[in-house]
């Protein structure tokens, strides 16, 4: 009988393949390595070829698809509950293919490049804030220590810093000054990518359709904008 679907795990060097028939029976068992991966794939008649979500598997899906394969992209505490036997890489790979013939089962949105390229910026912006904020909380947590509380926030603690550095009757140290011109400079250069960032954000939201279609509405800004571009999942 004919593969209908094929499960492949990409988590490691050495891939798995397993493909199975409409019935679910194992018709086909393959490692493959890496840099054989694209061969082997394109030497499949085309079927259903399902991946569990991991890391450079939005790559993989659209490679795959340049074969004419069908390919879905499954999350993985979707695949976990059908898992049988014990863990190893021929049960994790045969679940997959499994789960992926089930006619409930949910995928994962499938993202494009361009896709990709925004929700990159999303991300490093995401760590830019987060770091900030890390770094503010440091700055007021160590001048309490020197009995110097500022108020919550970056605003407050960007606007703060400079006085206290000039203030030369609070206590503070030569050394102390100079560790603390250093956590001025580190958050004037988180402040900077954050707006690198955002001015990238700002740039496509100027231009792309989706985002167009969201201009005027309140409370809509090119963050919001832009990520609708790129599916959820």
């Amino acid at each position: 009988m004919k593969i209908t679907t094929v499960g492949i795990d990409i988590a490691k060097s050495v891939f798995h393949a397993i493909g199975i028939n409409a019935m679910g029976s194992i018709l086909m068992k393959k490692e493959v390595k890496r840099m054989n991966r694209m061969i082997f794939v394109a030497q499949i008649e085309a079927c259903r070829i399902a991946l569990e979500a991991c890391g450079s598997a939005h790559y993989w899906v659209r490679e795959f698809r340049k074969h004419g394969h069908d390919v879905k992209f499954i999350a993985p505490q979707y695949v976990k509950p059908f898992v049988t036997g014990n863990k190893n890489d021929d049960n994790d790979t045969t679940t997959i293919a499994e789960t992926a013939q089930r006619p409930t089962m949910r995928f994962v949105p499938i993202k494009n490049q361009e896709q990709q390229d925004i929700q990159a910026v999303h991300r490093l912006r995401e760590r830019g804030v987060k770091e900030r904020a890390a770094l503010v909380n440091q700055i007021r947590g160590l001048l309490a220590e020197y009995g110097i509380v500022i108020h919550q926030g970056v605003r407050a603690v960007r606007r703060a810093i400079p006085e206290i550095l000039e203030d030369g009757e609070n206590g503070l140290s030569g050394l102390s000054r100079e560790c603390f011109a250093g956590l001025y400079d580190e958050l004037t250069a988180l402040d900077e990518k954050i707006a690198s960032h955002e001015q990238k954000l700002a740039d496509i939201e100027r231009t792309h359709d989706i985002c167009q279609r969201l201009d005027g509405i309140i409370g809509i800004g090119p963050i919001t904008a832009t990520a609708a571009i790129f599916p959820r999942g």
